[in-house]
């Protein structure tokens, strides 16, 4: 209950933009811009925990899949339930290969243009991925976040 009243709270009190970083993402140093793909994971209340920092970012984890929350630079926002209905909502064993296939497309195009095949990134940067947390009543929350690791 402590969870969700204060992450109620965090949303309700702090909007920020959406960051410009997130929607875009580059295979290669000076490379062209790719918008990345938008993806929703619902956060189901027995399957993950959260953990605040002393700087205010949220630490979500889904059995080892670890998202972050910057409370600087990522969105936070209720969504009414209409908002809910249209998202269409991806599983742990989807990111992975929606990551894959995304780097594989784009970095075809690379090498086409540019005559070389980027690296795979070392980091998850490709997706730009949004956690919906329900809270009291019919309230959900809307998180912007960064994919930091994961054991699948």
């Amino acid at each position: 209950m402590k969870k969700i009243v204060f992450l109620s709270l965090l949303c309700i009190t702090t909007f920020y933009g959406q960051n410009e970083k997130n929607k875009y993402f580059k295979l290669y140093k000076g490379g062209k811009n790719y918008p990345s793909p938008i993806i929703y994971i619902k956060a189901e209340e027995d399957k993950y925990s959260v953990k605040k920092l002393d700087s205010g970012d949220l630490i979500f984890n889904f059995k080892n899949k670890i998202f972050r929350y910057s409370l600087k630079k990522h969105v936070c926002k209720p969504i009414s339930q209409a908002e809910y209905d249209k998202i269409e909502f991806t599983n742990f064993n989807e990111l992975l290969k929606i990551e894959h296939d995304e780097f594989l497309k784009r970095s075809k195009e690379v090498e086409i243009e540019k005559g070389f095949k980027p690296l795979a990134p070392v980091k998850h940067h490709i997706l730009d991925i949004y956690i919906v947390v329900s809270t009291r009543g019919n309230s959900r929350n809307l998180y912007q976040v960064n994919w930091e690791s994961s054991n699948f």
